[in-house]
């Protein structure tokens, strides 16, 4: 009986370790995809001249985006703040927007192609934005990065019904000009 119980006890504590092992593994794994997501993203940090263009109106902002301890971006506007990170459910880089009117958005990137964003460098956000009157936008933008200090978002908008909403162009030019980051590959 006790040579049973050893041997049980023994396959139990093998078994124990390789599980541990497993999930350090994979939580390495995970760790490293985040790592590699926040520094891909670590594009975006800077301060940025936002031109929003809608129905041949153009209005002028600035934004700040800065990176955080915790591997997100957070995004100070006039009139907005959000906080994007990276979700290892979904294997995505999320936001979530909320305005100083009280909407909030909650947007996710597509999975990028490209080593790091540069120049040719396209995805797209898809969401939602959710408004104090009830209403519900979503919306697809496709970004473009022209070079380190300009991109482009084109976001074509509809109501929750299909409506389609008028699109909004918005140009971001950065007011920080600094040499580009050594980045790390994001997929290899």
């Amino acid at each position: 009986m006790k040579a049973i119980l050893g041997s049980f006890l023994c396959l139990a504590a093998i078994n124990l370790m390789f599980n541990v092992n497993a999930s350090t593994a994979d939580d390495a794994g995970e760790d490293s995809l985040k790592n590699r997501f926040v520094e891909y993203y670590s594009y975006f940090q800077g301060t940025w001249k936002i031109d929003l263009t809608e129905e041949g109106e153009t209005q002028t902002s600035e934004i700040k985006i800065r990176g955080s301890k915790g591997g997100c971006n957070v995004v100070v506007g006039e009139d907005h703040t959000a906080v994007w990170g990276f979700n290892p459910a979904s294997g995505q880089w999320v936001g979530v927007v909320q305005m100083e009117d009280g909407s909030r958005s909650r947007l996710r990137i597509s999975k990028p192609k490209d080593e790091m964003i540069g120049p040719g460098t396209t995805f797209k956000i898809t969401g939602s934005t959710f408004h104090m009157d009830g209403t519900v936008t979503k919306q697809v933008a496709a970004f473009t990065c022209t070079d380190h200090n300009h991109h482009e978002l084109v976001i074509k908008r509809t109501t929750a019904d299909g409506k389609a909403l008028p699109d909004i162009v918005r140009t971001g030019t950065r007011m920080n000009c600094e040499s580009p980051k050594k980045r790390f590959r994001l997929f290899r």
